[in-house]
């Protein structure tokens, strides 16, 4: 490893960072999950305990719930009450930096060279950006890239072996924060076969290798009981690969990010591109076809084919393999290399190290307290939350309501639970916290499919919430008994009962 630079002038990889960041920073907010996490959250606060019904859902509410995203559930509530929107968009953006940062650590350590490290940081970074929103995945990016990081330092010096003990302790955190730990697992498992086999070429005893891997094993099996919904929190992502028929975890194809992914898209582009350099690291360089991460890499690739958001996965696992495999035949090249070229790239080598440390804290303070700022601007919110995705102002006319039995659309759904809290909803995005047959009834209703109003009415729905152009909205409006109490071309509540239209209050 080259030496650490100090002082103030930023290196290709601070700058590059940076920019990164700010990218990050400027990008609305994605995700419509965010709101039922922050709602979960404030319930652990408020009640001192994980939620063990689904308490969303006036439709389900005797139905089971996992929650076991709930603390990053409450990580976000508290952000949110410490600084609103700014600050959860501020918490985005730093989580992507961070993964990008140890993914650049990462790079280094394996000695790839500075200018294709910096491309294969871009282009990485373009992959995460498939789902660069702030949810617990964002986090579960980062615990992945950290224990990547952890993997190469363990397998470089095997005799370490207080490193293992690393791995139980993330794991036991992450089973608590998104249900990717189950990824953690098998990387963790992958890497003892790993460690294993360097222990002995490195002539450690049979007895400490044997209790290298079963001690730091059962310890991460323990911690990750430990956990407040116990095996029940360990086999649900297990649920989710089999599909279980008897919830709503068989998910449809309206669900975008469980489809599969389109060839001819820009990001199926970006998909055959990874196939492309995994295939190049592998064909020309042995230690790339030795590392750990290229089976669970290449199966995730596999996988990405059926469900799209498997890429970004497949892409942490195989950035490692793809430094390793560029960085043999980058150095051959270079050595042969004469001239200006030469010069130029073998310059840049000498200019990187890491990131220069007081360089990027201030640039991280400077973004802060931009970001901080401009979310005193009263037009910040409405720029930052799309409204088709999330109906700022229909919310708010929902709120003029007295309360009843709401019919939400589905993408909406996170978000009418964050900002109006008193409304229990039909459904949620949490498939896992109801019966299937409840997402098959909202389907049912929501594409007035035969028997719709039947099952509205024994739902004893008395408002709707859904996107002014659905037929759902459209079929009501012509109906007696029904009437529209607010439209803004995007959303409209259509409500049962007899209402005068809601007029917004004139700033």
């Amino acid at each position: 490893m080259p030496n650490r630079y100090t002082g103030f002038t930023p290196s290709l990889a601070a700058l590059l960072l940076g920019l990164l960041l700010l990218y990050a920073l400027t990008l609305p907010l994605l995700s419509g999950d965010l709101g039922w996490h922050i709602r979960v959250g404030q319930y652990v606060l408020d009640r001192g305990e994980v939620p063990r019904l689904n308490f969303l859902c006036y439709t389900a509410s005797w139905h089971p719930w996992v929650a076991h995203e709930w603390l990053a559930g409450v990580l976000f509530a508290v952000i949110d009450a410490a600084g609103g929107l700014s600050a959860l968009l501020l918490a985005r953006g730093l989580l992507f930096f961070a993964t990008l940062t140890v993914l650049h650590r990462l790079g280094r350590r394996l000695g790839a060279e500075p200018l294709s490290l910096a491309l294969l940081l871009v282009f990485t970074a373009i992959t995460l950006a498939l789902h660069v929103s702030l949810r617990p995945w964002a986090i579960s990016n980062l615990l992945l890239a950290l224990q990547l990081l952890l993997v190469q330092r363990l397998l470089t010096e095997p005799e370490r072996t207080h490193r293992l003990w690393f791995f139980p302790l993330l794991l036991g955190l992450w089973i608590n924060l998104h249900g990717g730990f189950i990824v953690g697992v098998g990387l963790f498992v992958v890497t003892l076969v790993a460690w294993f086999r360097k222990a002995s070429a490195a002539g450690l005893s049979s007895s400490r290798r044997w209790a290298g891997v079963l001690l730091p094993a059962l310890a991460a099996l323990v911690l990750m009981l430990l956990n407040p919904y116990g095996i029940d929190a360990l086999m649900l992502p297990f649920l989710y690969l089999i599909g279980e028929q008897s919830t709503g975890l068989a998910l449809t194809g309206e669900i975008k990010e469980w489809g599969p992914i389109a060839l001819d898209s820009f990001f199926g582009g970006v998909y055959l591109l990874w196939w492309g350099l995994a295939l190049v690291a592998v064909a020309s360089s042995r230690t790339a076809r030795q590392r750990p991460e290229l089976l669970p890499g290449l199966l995730f690739l596999v996988m990405t084919f059926g469900t799209q958001r498997h890429l970004p996965l497949a892409a942490l696992f195989l950035f490692p393999v793809v430094c390793s495999g560029l960085l043999e035949p980058l150095q051959r090249r270079l050595q042969r290399a004469t001239g200006s070229r030469a010069s130029f790239i073998r310059g840049l080598s000498a200019l990187e190290a890491v990131p220069r440390t007081p360089f990027m804290a201030l640039l991280v303070l400077a973004a802060v307290a931009f970001h901080l700022n401009a979310g005193r601007d009263p037009g910040f919110e409405s720029d930052r939350l799309k409204p088709r995705a999330y109906p700022i102002d229909a919310v708010r006319a929902l709120e003029t309501l007295p309360g009843g039995r709401l019919f939400n659309h589905y993408d909406w759904a996170g978000f009418i639970a964050w900002r109006a809290p008193r409304w229990p909803l039909f459904i949620t995005p949490v498939n896992d916290a109801y019966p299937r047959r409840l997402l098959e009834d909202w389907f049912t209703i929501a594409n007035l499919k035969p028997g719709w109003e039947q099952k509205l009415d024994a739902y004893q729905v008395d408002t709707v919430f859904m996107p002014a152009s659905s037929a759902l909205v459209v079929t009501l409006q012509q109906r007696p008994g029904w009437s529209v109490y607010y439209d803004d071309g995007v959303a409209t509540l259509v409500v049962r009962r007899e209402a005068a239209p809601y007029s917004p209050p004139v700033p």
